[in-house]
């Protein structure tokens, strides 16, 4: 709900480091960055206003726990993308609009593109729905021999253009500025995750301005979450620019 004793937090922190920041020592081009709203399907809605409904039933009556809460957290955000995992690992679908969002967006750009998604259900769907040969993934269940693969192929083949992967494996170290699109097709609470893979395609190297597209389900929990992820930053921020 909010954020406390920051100033002490700078203090504590003011005495170990100092800082200087990416554009301090980098010149780089801008960042720029784009919501795209999608349509959630009466399914869609259907489903999302059950879970809903039992969470707020569960606060109600004093029930709901952390766990509790993160699981129905977590169901509300993958109804927004059309891919539920069960209670008992299974993978179900939802009729969704995002994947033909998507390739839509993808038709109107130009060059190689990168598309995050936060589970790895996503980017199995992503990739069947892509033409076969023009992407690439990058995620839990790839081998370390086919990762070495598909960052050869993206950087390198024209005639791979995307770059499917989840921040948690594919966000950092990576340099991917071959890319000057980033789509995410789905994100999480994860700072940290967020801003690296950010980075890949905006460090040492680019020289074209990079564009950052969010697919985003209109006043549902994707909101909030970019909201929580904007907050942290803003909070980082705060911190780190009084030292």
């Amino acid at each position: 709900v909010g954020f406390q004793n920051q100033d002490e937090l700078t203090a504590r922190m003011e005495v170990h480091c100092s800082r200087l920041t990416k554009k301090e020592c980098l010149d780089l081009p801008e960042k720029i960055y784009i919501t795209h709203y999608v349509e959630m399907t009466p399914q869609q809605i259907k489903a999302y206003d059950e879970v809903k409904k039992e969470l707020i039933t569960q606060l109600d009556e004093g029930t709901v726990t952390a766990p509790l809460a993160i699981v129905g957290l977590t169901k509300l955000r993958q109804i927004c993308t059309g891919c539920v995992i069960t209670d008992e690992g299974d993978t179900k679908q939802i009729p969704s609009d995002r994947i033909p969002v998507l390739l839509r967006l993808l038709d109107e750009t130009s060059g190689k593109v990168i598309i995050w998604c936060e589970y790895q259900a996503d980017v199995e769907m992503i990739m069947d729905s892509l033409p076969k040969g023009s992407a690439v993934s990058y995620y839990g269940e790839t081998s370390d021999e086919d990762r070495a693969h598909a960052l050869e192929a993206f950087v390198h083949d024209p005639e791979v253009r995307y770059f499917v992967g989840t921040p948690s494996t594919g966000g950092k170290s990576l340099t991917l500025i071959v890319a000057t699109t980033v789509i995410y097709y789905s994100f999480g609470f994860n700072l940290e995750h967020y801003l690296q893979s950010q980075d890949r395609a905006h460090r040492i190297g680019q020289t074209s301005a990079v564009t950052y597209v969010h697919l985003v389900c209109r006043d549902r929990v994707d909101e909030k979450v970019l909201e929580r992820l904007r907050a942290k930053e803003d909070l980082s921020r705060s911190v780190l620019d009084n030292l």
